[in-house]
């Protein structure tokens, strides 16, 4: 359980979390496969599986493109609320530049907050 005020204690609490667990953030243990073992043949269990980060990279494209995430302040609390850092989303950011989707891309932040810039979508 974690608790703050700040949008910034909560992106340093997810830093940590991120660092113990590059895969999910969210445990320093394969959180899926607890107590799991494979069977000789067997296939991995996450084989064809959506991983975490793909439904937020999905997600996070999808409510910038309805505008519903106007500013990259609304960005920047989205991917914290969601359990992600910035890199996380400067990803979708450029990748929605690079595919002509997105006029600028914007380093997301905390000084996202502070000053706030609009998406413009072409």
């Amino acid at each position: 359980m974690f608790g703050s005020s700040n949008l910034k204690g909560l992106e340093k609490f997810l830093e940590a979390a991120w660092h113990l667990d590059d895969r999910t953030g969210e445990a320093n243990f394969d959180i899926d496969r607890e107590g799991r073992f494979n069977l000789p043949g067997e296939l991995p269990m996450d084989w064809g599986k959506t991983n975490k980060l793909q439904v937020f990279e999905s997600e996070l494209s999808t409510a910038i493109l309805a505008k519903v995430l106007g500013t990259t302040a609304a960005i920047y609390r989205f991917t914290l609320e969601k359990g992600f850092l910035p890199k996380h989303a400067n990803t979708v950011l450029k990748s929605l530049h690079a595919t002509g989707k997105m006029e600028k891309v914007f380093g997301l932040g905390y000084s996202s907050l502070e000053n706030p810039q609009p998406v413009v979508l072409q």
